[in-house]
């Protein structure tokens, strides 16, 4: 019986830290609820060509905007910067990963051998 008094205790303790934590997400939202922080916009000129942003990605953008952040806002500018790696840095990474020794002894054991499984009379 003093077991189940302990695991009881045990979650009665995690269930009231867990609402205490989300009453105080709850109070700073509700606290911050009317200020409303707008990113800086940048005037300048994006650097060099980016590719065009699918129309699909730009309604996605526009409908979390709008779910997420109360009343009316203008989308001023989205970009994506181009994620492309040195070919001298994936050849490297390659290197590294091919490179180092397999050991085969430190494998799991497969299957039992069915010859082992027989019982002796």
């Amino acid at each position: 019986m003093s077991d189940l008094t302990f695991i009881l205790t045990g979650f009665g303790i995690v269930i009231a830290v867990l609402s205490f934590l989300w009453f105080a997400c709850t109070l700073v939202g509700w606290l911050h609820r009317d200020k409303q922080h707008h990113a800086p916009v940048d005037t300048e000129a994006p650097g060099p060509a980016l590719a065009p942003i699918p129309s699909a990605h730009l309604a996605a953008i526009s409908a979390v905007v709008t779910a997420m952040l109360p009343g009316r806002h203008k989308i001023v500018r989205v970009f994506a910067p181009g994620h492309k790696t040195m070919a001298w840095i994936d050849e490297g990474r390659f290197e590294m990963s091919t490179s180092h020794r397999v050991r085969w002894d430190w494998a799991a054991p497969g299957p039992a051998d069915p010859t082992r499984l027989k019982r002796k009379p």
